[in-house]
Formats: C-alpha cells, sequence, structure tokens
C-alpha cells in the first residue's frame, strides 16, 4: 500500500489544520483569563500599597498619640504632686 506524496499532504494538512483550531479555541480563552486575573492582580496590588500607606499613617498618629498621652500624664501626675504639696503645707 503506498500512499502519494498529495494524499500525505492532505492528511496532514487536515490533522495540522485542527490541532491549530484546537489550540487555538483552548488557548485565546485561556490568554483571556490570564490577561483578566493578571489585571485584578494588579488591582489587589493597588488596594494593597493603599491600605499600606493608610496603616503607616495610623501607626504614626498613634505614636503622636501615644507621646502626648505620656507627656499629659507626667503634667497630671506633677500637679497632683503640687496639690499634696500645698495640701500638706495648709495642714501643718
Amino acid at each position: 500500500m503506498q500512499i502519494e506524496i498529495g494524499e500525505a499532504l492532505a492528511v496532514g494538512g487536515t490533522v495540522g489544520g485542527a490541532m491549530i483550531w484546537i489550540a487555538r479555541s483552548v488557548i485565546a480563552p485561556l490568554s483571556e483569563q490570564i490577561k483578566s486575573l493578571i489585571a485584578s492582580i494588579n488591582r489587589l496590588n493597588d488596594s494593597i500599597e493603599q491600605e499600606r500607606a493608610a496603616r503607616h499613617e495610623l501607626e504614626v498618629r498613634i505614636a503622636e498619640v501615644d507621646a502626648r498621652a505620656r507627656s499629659n500624664t507626667h503634667r497630671i501626675d506633677k500637679l497632683e504632686d503640687a496639690m499634696h504639696e500645698e495640701h500638706d503645707e495648709v495642714i501643718t
């Protein structure tokens, strides 16, 4: 049984065409899904960066409030000590 070159080319072309069609029909949707995933990841990265910046701002503000609270506590302690000294002087 001999296969002529024309028949071989016809079969090869048909099989090759079918393989290309299958590859494109599978790869094209996957390619679109990959592009969509990349866009989603980029949006998530932007959100993460915004959250990091907001968290940093809050950390700075908390540190400032903490420092102010410590300062106020020292001032209150000094006032209480002065009041106790004055009270003790009035009693004696």
